[in-house]
């Protein structure tokens, strides 16, 4: 898998233009971006072990239709309508698990996961209850928000957000509804500083990471593999682990991403180093696994799917091992996996900025590969760059 970057959409990339003619006749159109995909890195995997800086799906053209919904910026699915009214036309006070219910669902329809927010909510409603509260007031939702006494307010205020916005919602079935205001608990969310990783930091991880525990020798391809695969191609931690077998088109060289954030499909072209990579990675787990019970790419010593938690946490012990984290217990002590998607962001940008392309104009492209839904959230990587 290969890191340098050439004068092209990104560090990754100039895959498509390396196809073959007959290849590039075949390229898929991904609706859900609305423009070809920005092709992929250009890096040579083995050479990020060394720390230079040299460097299955279906037939996209005719998926199935039964996999199409999410590719579309399509119309989102209404919402069906429960409960019944009063004589004046209001709609009738629901009980708070079904109105949670139905909140979770309407927002879940526009894209939203909401996992931590529904535990937390349903934390929330199981305290509305034992409070016998007919309706949320601001003291219940303060006094909720701050239950927790050994943590940071930050925390306070998070909680504090995700009941304001659930009560916004539920303002307009009870206009009894007391709506947090913004500021009640003057902690704001603060987005933490990437970690940059530099290729000595690579180099180290990698290394260790081929020197895991292994009965089977699987462990340590498939981390060394994940690893190598975030890095050349900037994807989220829980798209990489979502890709079936199905989804990694090693023949067009294109994985597909299914539901990622916000409900978002895209294609994410790779280059045929990294597609060598991919190819050496399967060949051995069919051979470990010929017939795993789940369709993932990426598999486990036990053939099941790796999950966030497991490479989080393989990474944390890693990262332990080669002193890029404190050996310290919990969450937030150094870099993390997300960081990998930083450094490819980086490097696309400095490379650009080295070529003399106008980063402003070329910012969309990035902004496509990554799956971003508007430019603006790109900009975050910017910031950063411009430090560097």
């Amino acid at each position: 898998m290969h890191e340098r970057a050439t004068p092209g959409l990104c560090p990754i990339c100039h895959t498509v233009d390396d196809r073959s003619p007959s290849n590039r006749s075949r390229r898929p159109t991904p609706s859900s971006q609305g423009s070809a995909p920005a092709s992929s890195q250009p890096g040579d995997f083995h050479a990020a072990l060394r720390g230079s800086d040299e460097g299955n799906r279906r037939d996209p053209s005719a998926p199935g239709a039964q996999h199409n919904g999410d590719l579309c910026q399509g119309r989102l699915p209404e919402p069906a309508v429960t409960g019944s009214t009063l004589a004046d036309g209001r709609c009738k006070v629901k009980p708070w698990k079904q109105a949670l219910k139905d909140y979770l669902r309407i927002r879940r329809s526009l894209g939203f996961r909401l996992r931590t927010a529904e535990f937390l909510l349903r934390n929330f409603v199981t305290f509305l209850q034992s409070e016998r509260a007919p309706y949320i007031t601001r003291e219940l939702a303060v006094r909720w928000a701050t239950q927790p006494a050994k943590v940071q307010p930050a925390f306070w205020a998070e909680r504090l957000g995700i009941v304001r916005r659930f009560a916004i919602w539920h303002s307009a079935i009870d206009p009894r509804t007391e709506i947090p205001p913004v500021g009640l608990l003057p902690y704001p969310y603060r987005r933490k500083p990437p970690h940059i990783y530099s290729d000595e930091d690579i180099e180290k991880l990698l290394r260790h990471t081929q020197q895991l525990s292994s009965p089977k020798g699987l462990r340590t391809r498939t981390y060394t593999t994940l690893f190598g695969l975030l890095l050349v191609t900037g994807m989220r931690v829980n798209e990489a682990l979502g890709l079936d077998r199905p989804d990694v088109d090693l023949k067009l060289r294109i994985l597909q991403v299914r539901r990622a954030k916000f409900g978002k499909s895209r294609y994410v072209p790779v280059h045929p180093s990294t597609v060598e990579v991919l190819k050496k990675y399967a060949e051995y787990r069919d051979r470990i696994f010929p017939a795993p019970s789940t369709p993932a790419f990426f598999l486990s010593e036990r053939g099941r799917r790796i999950t966030s938690p497991m490479a989080e946490y393989t990474f944390a012990k890693l990262s332990q091992r080669i002193g890029l984290r404190a050996p310290a217990k919990g969450r937030d002590h150094g870099p993390r996996l997300q960081d990998m998607r930083h450094r490819f962001a980086a490097r696309t940008l400095i490379h650009w900025y080295r070529a003399g392309l106008d980063v402003e104009r070329e910012l969309p492209r990035l902004s496509t590969y990554l799956g971003h839904v508007q430019t603006k959230d790109t900009y975050w990587y910017c910031v950063q760059w411009s430090v560097m």
